[in-house]
């Protein structure tokens, strides 16, 4: 359907009286990158399994490479690339024993792929799966996920657990790995920073709703964050017309509005008694904070 790798329309999952997930609509084009963003609990994990055929939706309608989960379900797996948050590899297998199981079991495992992934991991083929660190288990599952020439890249949570270096090692691999071929890459995460760097379209999940679906140049049109200066400290209920929020600080100041202009915002610094303005980039956790309201490095 009009180019694109996964469609969700209308999805529910409800599970007993709980409702996970609520009348869901989105698509990802094929080629993008689409982070999916939310808090623990916001329906990110289920709507993945749903795209896998892990899970059924009470109702609504998804196609995956433009086929049915529910009526093709082997075929997408055939066509996809999915590491889940939890690894499932056998323990007491080495490295090097995992790669030739799997590359049995998928008929497009490309060996030159191979050499190019591991080239960049080096994974230690002579190491028992048990004798990883999460670092390592990350690689290697994505290279099992990517070994196939998958059309699709499916991340559940890819960076839950590693540390800050292993992270941006294994994000930036993943841009590397894809620049080649035109593949897309659909990954949950509630690392903002990681889709900040990433991404190039966001969907923002909120209690089993889409808060937002945008890329993150039109996420941050929406919102003006701007720093006011003054030259004494402000007294505290010192009132911004029209602000979504006020972060007080002593002789600084700053304020989310609404997108607002230069003009309108100097009108703002005038009224409030500013000596100076300055407008600064909404980032990826102002923009959460404000849609979803909750703050933090992770959703």
């Amino acid at each position: 359907m009009n180019n694109a790798a996964i469609m969700v329309k209308d999805i529910v999952k409800r599970f007993g009286k709980k409702v996970a997930v609520n009348r869901v609509t989105f698509q990802v084009s094929t080629g993008c990158v689409c982070g999916l963003v939310g808090p623990n609990g916001a329906g990110k994990t289920t709507t993945i399994r749903m795209l896998l055929d892990l899970w059924r939706p009470n109702s609504g309608e998804i196609q995956v490479l433009g086929l049915d989960p529910k009526q093709d379900s082997l075929e997408i797996r055939r066509r996809i690339g999915y590491v889940p948050e939890k690894h499932n590899i056998y323990e007491w297998m080495r490295v090097r024993q995992v790669l030739d199981f799997t590359s049995s079991v998928y008929p497009r495992w490309d060996r030159q792929e191979f050499e190019r992934i591991n080239a960049l991991f080096k994974l230690p083929m002579d190491r028992k799966v048990k004798e990883l660190s999460r670092g390592e288990l990350a690689k290697l599952a994505l290279t099992i996920a990517l070994s196939h020439k998958p059309e699709l890249l499916i991340l559940d949570e890819p960076t839950s657990g590693l540390d800050p270096l292993i992270r941006r090692e294994f994000l930036e691999a993943i841009v590397g790995l894809l620049q080649s071929g035109d593949r897309t890459v659909f990954f949950s995460t509630h690392i903002l920073s990681d889709v900040e760097r990433v991404a190039d379209r966001i969907i923002i999940m909120n209690e089993g709703t889409i808060a937002a679906d945008d890329s993150l140049a039109g996420l941050r049109a929406r919102f003006s964050k701007v720093s006011f200066l003054f030259e004494q400290v402000p007294p505290h209920d010192l009132a911004f017309p029209g602000a979504r929020r006020v972060e007080r600080g002593q002789r600084e100041w700053i304020a989310i509005f609404e997108a607002k202009d230069e003009a309108e915002i100097r009108t703002i610094a005038k009224t409030i008694g500013a000596t100076d303005f300055l407008i600064q980039p909404m980032t990826l956790e102002d923009i959460f904070v404000e849609l979803v309201g909750q703050r933090g490095g992770a959703a």
